[in-house]
C-alpha cells in the first residue's frame, strides 16, 4: 500500500490499485462506524485518510495512455504502462471506480468508456474481462457514481453511459457473465465464471458470495432501494435504469416492514412513473433518473399523488425537494 504519511507517493507492491482501493473503502467504513458512534475526532481521521490514499494512488497510477476514445484508466505498477495496455488494466480501472480514486462522481463516470472496451473486446460470447467479484466492485462503483447528489451538477450522458453500461454486464450471457453460472447449473454463485477457470481461480466452488453482487446491486442500485439512515429509518428511492429497460418492479424486505416499487419509462412522452410503499415511521427520499431524457432536463416537472410537488437537480437525478412518509404513493416526472 501507498505510505501516506511520507512526503511522495511510493508504490510498494505489484497490485498496488487493489490494495489502495481496499484501503480507501475501509478507511470509509470505519470513518462511518466511528460516526455512528459519537467519535467524531476518530472519523475525522479514518476520512483524512481515506482522502490521503485516496489521492496518494490517483497520482500514482492514473494513465493517460489508455486509448484514443477512451483516455481515462488505471494501471497496476505490475507492468510497464505501454500502448499495449496489459489486461492488468481492467481490473486496476474497476477499482478505481468503487474507491472512487478519480476523487469526483463526474471523473469516475469517465472511466466507463475504457471499462466497456477493455472488458467487451474480446466479443460478447467471450464476456467481461474482470471476474465476478471484481465485477461487483465495478457496478457499485459506476452505480453510486451515477446515483450521486451532492456533488453539483453531472452531466446526464455521463450518468446515462455507466446505467447502460452497468445493466449489459447484469444480463450479460457470455462465458464470463453471471447468466452463465446459471447454464452450468449452478444453484448458487461460484468462485469463478465457469468450472473451467475456478481449476486457476481456487476450485469453481458453487457457494462463494463474493460472486453475489446482483443480489445487493439490483435491489440497492438498479432499483434504488436502499438504507440512508441506521434501521432504515429513511430510506432512498432512487432508480438508476439503463435506456432500454421501460419497466420493473421490486419487493425489498426490511425490519420496518417491505418496501415495493415499480416503475414505467416511457422515452416517447418523456416521463418516467414510480408506484412504492413507505413503511410506517420511514421517510423517503424520491428521485428520478433525469439522464433518462437528456437535453429535457431544464423542462421537467414532478408529481406526487395528483398533485404537483417541489423538485431540484441533484446531480444526474431531480429528487422531490421534501421526504415521502408512510404510505402507498405515485410519482411522476415529466420532461
Amino acid at each position: 500500500m501507498i505510505d501516506i504519511n511520507a512526503t511522495s507517493s511510493r508504490a510498494c507492491n505489484g497490485i498496488c490499485v487493489e490494495m489502495n482501493a481496499y484501503a480507501v473503502m475501509a478507511m470509509e467504513q470505519a470513518s462511518a462506524v466511528a460516526e455512528r458512534m459519537g467519535m467524531a475526532d476518530i472519523a475525522q481521521n479514518y476520512a483524512r485518510k481515506a482522502m490521503n490514499i485516496r489521492v496518494a494512488a490517483h497520482n500514482a497510477f492514473a494513465s493517460s495512455r489508455c486509448t484514443p476514445s477512451a483516455p481515462a484508466c488505471y494501471t497496476d505498477n505490475r507492468r510497464t504502462d505501454t500502448p499495449s495496455l496489459p489486461t492488468t488494466t481492467a481490473p486496476a480501472t474497476a477499482l478505481a471506480a468503487v474507491a472512487r480514486l478519480p476523487g469526483t462522481a463526474n471523473d469516475t463516470l469517465r472511466l466507463v468508456p475504457f471499462l466497456r472496451a477493455r472488458n467487451l473486446r474480446r466479443g460478447v460470447e467471450h464476456g467481461l474481462e474482470v471476474s465476478g467479484w471484481l465485477a461487483g466492485f465495478m457496478l457499485k462503483g459506476l452505480y453510486s457514481a451515477a446515483g450521486e447528489t451532492e456533488e453539483g451538477f453531472i452531466p446526464p450522458e455521463l450518468a446515462l453511459d455507466a446505467a447502460n453500461f452497468a445493466f449489459a454486464v447484469l444480463v450479460a450471457n457470455g462465458t464470463n457473465s453471471w447468466l452463465n453460472m446459471l447454464q452450468q447449473n449452478a444453484t448458487m454463485t461460484m468462485e469463478a465464471w465457469s468450472e473451467a477457470q475456478g481449476i486457476n481461480e481456487g476450485g469453481g466452488t458453487y457457494s462463494h458470495p463474493w460472486t453475489a453482487a446482483p443480489a445487493t446491486i439490483v435491489p440497492r442500485w438498479l432499483s434504488g432501494v436502499r438504507p440512508l439512515e441506521d434501521a432504515w429509518r429513511r430510506i432512498a428511492l432512487s432508480p438508476l435504469p439503463p435506456q432500454n429497460l421501460l419497466r420493473f418492479s421490486i419487493n425489498v424486505p426490511t425490519m420496518r416492514g417491505s418496501i415495493s416499487l415499480s416503475a414505467v419509462s416511457d422515452p416517447v412522452a418523456k416521463t418516467f412513473t414510480m408506484a412504492f410503499d413507505v413503511p410506517g415511521n420511514t421517510g423517503a427520499r424520491v428521485c428520478f433518473p433525469r439522464y433518462l431524457f437528456t437535453g429535457q432536463s431544464a423542462a421537467c416537472v414532478t408529481e406526487l399523488d395528483g398533485a404537483a410537488t417541489m423538485a431540484a437537480a441533484a446531480g444526474a437525478l431531480l429528487c422531490l425537494a421534501d421526504d415521502v412518509g408512510a404510505g402507498r404513493h405515485s410519482a411522476i416526472m415529466h420532461c
